[in-house]
């Protein structure tokens, strides 16, 4: 998806590829990133929470799920 079409600051977006949260090629995010944006910036108006902050909150989040599948799969091979 376009980066000016999100309804987020263009110059956000840069910022978080930047930082390596979100990958932009051609002016674009991929679409199964922009879930990642969004809860990016709830964590930093709903909590205050600085961008490098909220980044690091939402790949925890993402490893915590990851973990989650992964154990939910290991139960169902017994």
């Amino acid at each position: 998806m376009d980066i000016n079409s999100l309804g987020l600051h263009p110059e956000l977006v840069q910022r978080l590829g930047e930082l390596g949260v979100v990958e932009i090629r051609n002016g674009c995010v991929r679409a199964d990133e922009i879930s990642k944006l969004h809860k990016i910036i709830r964590l930093r108006r709903s909590l205050g929470v600085n961008l490098p902050g909220a980044c690091i909150i939402v790949d925890l989040l993402d490893r915590i799920e990851e973990l989650e599948q992964e154990i939910e799969r290991l139960r169902r091979r017994r």
